[in-house]
């Protein structure tokens, strides 16, 4: 055996010019030429202007999705899926599905196509050819057109489709009221005597510290006695004997429990007691009825300290049912009696079945241990309704005939012939909406296809709220031969009249609309039939040449019957639920899942620099300005490296002389973009209290003088000094004459001393005067500050740099975050389907436990984030049939955070998770499991993980009449039908008519 390959070749609609259009090749390799067994397919990605530049996918993943990315030479861009699946077609056995989105350069044009590209495979058995009949000398003659036998039906596809599910869906019951009788039988509470025990007094009111130790105190009590006591009402034991008739009911067979008749339980009764009246005086014993009270505080004490014998608290809870099975009886026995000759009356068996399998009701004042929260208003969680499980099947069924399409006339001795040719490709606009179909589909029966995506539609526009678990949605035909229509529906609002007395007309409604619009559908098809995409050209001739009269042929639609029935399940418990704002965490939980940097880098502006005055050189102190940043914290935060500090706020500009001169000038320049404020000079001679004046640029500073030092200040702010470059000091300085006394003094001290008279004369203007003897010294200093303008160029120059790193982490930002995507849709294309129910789930699980578990009372930490039970919330709970409905709140897009942009810019431009990121409110209804209804509310009244069997769970009061719903059941093994009709669908085939109404 050889192996074989086939090719073909999908193409987009060009909607620029045809040279442009991007061709998918698909190469698929078959184990041999009957192409029954598929090897490989692998798909060539190209364009027509250029199929030298192809992209290759060497393999598609067998139903799942094989996504691509490709970016051609000069900016287009062609990403998506592809999905290899078993096929649904009459034909061909295998197609392939997918996802092509094209992004032109300048971002302008975008073109997205979903649905059917090829299809392959085996085809099924084609009648041979018929060899070609020797040529016949005579001609024959033209005659009437044949009309076909009806034993020989139409030739038309058979029906290729299996019966299957169409949809189901969650009809929301009211809550009903519980009948007396019906809580007789199915509750059973604390008996008036019990209730008056001391072991139960001492439960009431306490707190829970007291519950449990009381609890704990009555089961010690009488497993581990102390020496000589015997407590005053014992804990029942697994080994204690009880006295009758306790003894001979423990034992009562529990396979009689499900299925137990009157009968059945009336000869159980004689065989172990001797009959009812033995029975009834036993149980009315003061023995019996003080076992009785022990009994049901024991299952009191176990109820309290769950999980240390939940075994033996099984075993008494049965006890306990079959007890109340046996009142109810002989209470039904003393108001029927036997009249006259007549039979007594019997109890029915249902009712003694509820009996036997009858709920504990817990006290409302001692349960639950640990007082839940106080509920918000209205309460974050609550038990919503009890939803009926309804399931819509359908099965194809015959084809019939249905109106007229055309009628053909020919008249007698006419031949008329009718060509047509079937174009390749159409682009046909009907209401705005684009229509174009697979050539491979046309002449087919599509009609279950059709029906499937209609209800699916109708579904979504019909009902209130729908799931989340199939939110992107899937095109085409179904992946699989039991065609269904994907997502739970929940039935809340309801119709004038409501469904009460019919559920299954929400299913009918649905149904019709669907044929109703799917009726509409037909007709455009139908009337624009001829102008859509064609396999083959047809030539006919109609000849009536024979003379033999006029002759019609009438074509009619076919269409196809669909028979519909709704089938019962199991009916569930939906609680409701309001998480307030869902899509907080999301953004660190994709990062979490997936190694992803979702952060975008700080803006300038959310550091607080909204402009280059911003800015500060000098650090921020406390109480300052509020619009200062630092520029250093700055730097730092976009990395950049100083290259030299900031231009200080003051700088200080000096000189110094000394001078024995009377009058003294000294320069000083000014710093390039500085201005000069305060000017200080100081004056030292030798002689105290000269006469000095000190002169700078025009401003005369003022004195103060002590002894032989005199300080000059001055402030130049106000003065022409302040614009100048240079400035100009002048001092004049007068020192008083020393008289000669004085002089000889001093000469005589200095020969004394061995030192010399004055220091050698300086080069000064006055050298050679004789009248000043003595030096004084000078010294100038001026502060400048620094100009605006100054503080302005380096703040201009600081914040481009900042800008100018800004912008460069922005581009390494958007870098990652497109090759995050990339990896991310390679790694695992519904990570973030998979991330977003993962969250709504956790904020769930996290609502429920807050609203249900009390806090330690040792520590401040809710006990409600326990492991096992988060574990026991999840299994519980029907987290795939979560129904969603998202709240907006109008002011959250401002307010998203940088993650949250990130991620919708990362998954764009996925609505959903828009919606769930500016929600502000999730209103969950969700389903519990069948299996854990009862343990369910348990949990959310007490706060209590059940650890024994289902059918054993206690309820409290407030819960009677949703477990009395939950209850009456329909058996899940057989599923209940409930009604059955039948719909006609319209096809787009067309049948030869063997009656023509108008003969």
């Amino acid at each position: 055996m050889t192996g074989h390959t086939e090719i073909q070749e999908w193409r987009d609609i060009p909607h620029k010019n045809q040279n442009e259009e991007i061709v998918i090749r698909f190469r698929v390799s078959y184990e041999d030429a009957g192409r029954r067994s598929v090897l490989n397919v692998a798909a060539e990605i190209f364009r027509a202007v250029l199929p030298l530049e192809t992209y290759v996918v060497e393999g598609l993943r067998f139903e799942q999705e094989t996504p691509f990315r490709v970016a051609f030479t000069g900016g287009r861009k062609v990403h998506g899926w592809l999905r290899w699946r078993t096929g649904l077609d009459v034909q061909y056995s295998q197609q392939i599905m997918g996802r092509v989105e094209i992004e032109e350069t300048d971002d302008v044009d975008y073109w997205n196509y979903i649905g059917f590209m090829i299809c392959f495979g085996s085809t099924r058995p084609v009648p041979p050819i018929p060899p070609v009949p020797p040529p016949d000398d005579d001609p024959p003659v033209p005659g009437p057109l044949p009309i076909p036998d009806p034993a020989d039906g139409m030739a038309i596809a058979d029906a290729h489709l299996e019966a299957g599910e169409l949809f189901p869906f969650v009809y929301i019951k009211p809550w009903p009221k519980l009948a007396s009788d019906v809580v007789g039988q199915r509750f059973m509470a604390v008996p008036a005597a019990a209730a008056a025990s001391a072991f139960y007094s001492k439960l009431k009111g306490a707190d829970p510290a007291a519950k449990r130790e009381a609890a704990v105190a009555f089961i010690d009590d009488t497993i581990s006695p102390a020496t000589g006591q015997t407590p005053g009402e014992p804990f029942v034991t697994p080994t204690q004997p009880l006295p009758q008739p306790y003894a001979g009911l423990r034992h009562f067979p529990r396979q009689q429990r499900k299925d137990c008749t009157y009968a059945l339980l009336d000869s159980w009764v004689i065989e172990s007691f001797g009959g009812w009246e033995n029975l009834a005086t036993e149980l009315q014993s003061a023995d019996a009825q003080t076992a009785l009270v022990n009994i049901w505080n024991s299952a009191i004490a176990l109820m309290i300290t769950l999980g240390y014998d939940h075994a033996w608290l099984s075993d008494l809870i049965r006890l306990l049912q079959v007890t109340h099975s046996v009142n109810w009886v002989l209470a039904f026995q003393a108001a029927h009696p036997k009249v006259g000759e007549d039979p007594a009356p019997v109890p029915p068996d249902a009712a003694l079945s509820r009996a036997l399998s009858a709920v504990m009701v817990l006290p409302d004042d001692i349960f639950p241990v640990d007082p839940p929260p106080a509920p918000a208003d209205p309460p974050a969680v609550q038990p919503y309704a009890v939803g009926a499980i309804r399931t819509v099947h359908y099965r194809p069924g015959r084809y019939v005939l249905g109106d007229i399409e055309r009628i053909e006339s020919v008249i007698a001795g006419e031949t008329r012939q009718d060509v047509h040719r079937n174009l390749r490709r159409t682009d046909t606009a009907e209401d705005d909406q684009s229509v174009s179909d697979s050539t491979s589909n046309f002449g087919r029966d599509t009609t279950t296809a059709d029906l499937i995506n209609q209800v699916q539609k109708t579904l979504s526009d019909r009902v209130s709220t729908t799931t989340i678990d199939n939110y992107q949605a899937d095109y085409g035909q179904p992946s699989t031969n039991s065609m269904k229509v994907t997502g739970n529906w929940w039935v809340q609002d309801q119709p004038a009249g409501g469904y009460l007395k019919d559920i299954s007309k929400f299913a009918r409604d649905v149904i019709d609309r669907s044929v109703k619009a799917l009726r509409r559908e037909s007709m455009l098809r139908r009337s624009s039939r001829i102008f859509e995409e064609l396999e083959i050209t047809q030539t006919r001739t109609l000849s009536n040449a024979g003379n033999n009269g006029d002759h019609q042929a009438v074509f009619r639609w076919v269409n196809r019957v669909y028979q519909l029935q709704t089938r019962a399940s199991q009916d569930r418990l939906v609680f409701e639920m309001f998480v307030d704002r869902p899509g907080a965490n999301l953004a660190e939980a994709v990062s979490q899942y997936h190694d992803l940097r979702l952060v975008a880098p700080l803006s300038p502006a959310t550091m607080g620099i909204t402009s280059y005055a911003s800015l500060s050189p000098e650090p921020v102190k406390p109480g300052g300005a509020p619009a200062s940043v630092y520029y250093l914290d700055a730097f730092q935060a976009y990395g950049i490296a100083p290259d030299g500090p900031p231009p200080p706020a003051l700088r200080v500009i000096s000189c110094g002389f000394k001078s024995r001169n009377p009058l003294s000038d000294a320069e000083m320049d000014v710093p390039e973009g500085y201005t000069p404020v305060l000017a200080t000079a100081s004056i030292s001679s030798f002689v105290a209290n000269p006469t000095v004046q000190v002169t700078m640029s025009g401003v005369i500073l003022t004195a103060d003088q002590t002894g032989t030092i005199s300080t000059f200040k001055g402030y130049l702010t106000a003065s022409p000094a302040q614009y100048a470059d240079r400035l100009r000091a002048s001092i004049v300085c007068s020192v008083p004459p020393k008289t000669s006394s004085a002089a000889e003094a001093t000469a005589g001290a200095g020969s004394g001393s061995g030192e010399g008279a004055a220091p050698a004369p300086d080069t000064s203007p006055a050298e050679g005067a004789t009248e000043f003897n003595n030096y004084y010294a000078a010294s100038i200093e001026v502060q400048c500050a620094r100009s605006a303008a100054t503080l302005a160029n380096w703040q201009m120059a600081t914040y481009q740099k900042i800008q100018a790193a800004y912008q460069a982490s922005v581009t390494s930002y958007q870098t990652a975050l497109t090759e995050q995507q990339k990896a991310l849709e390679t790694a695992n294309p519904t990570l973030l389907t998979q991330i977003v129910q993962e969250q709504i789930v956790q904020a769930a699980i996290a609502l429920f436990a807050g609203a249900t578990l009390a806090k330690s009372p040792d520590t401040a930490v809710s006990i409600n984030f326990e492991p096992r039970y988060f574990q026991f919330l999840r299994n519980i709970f029907d987290w795939d049939g979560m129904a969603v409905e998202l709240v907006q709140d109008p002011g959250a897009d401002p307010y998203l955070t940088a993650g949250q942009s990130a991620l919708i810019s990362l998954f764009s431009p996925s609505r959903y998770l828009r919606d769930l990121l500016r929600a502000k409110r999730a209103n969950l209804l969700l389903s519990v499991k069948p299996e854990a209804a009862r343990m369910a509310l348990l949990a959310f009244r007490t706060g209590q993980i059940w650890p024994c069997a289902e059918d054993l769970t206690p309820c409290m009061a407030a819960d009677m009449s949703a477990v009395d719903l939950l209850l009456e059941q329909p058996d899940e093994a057989g599923k209940t039908i409930q009604d059955n009709w039948s719909i006609t669908v319209p096809t787009a085939m067309v049948a030869l008519s063997t009656d023509n109404p108008f003969t």
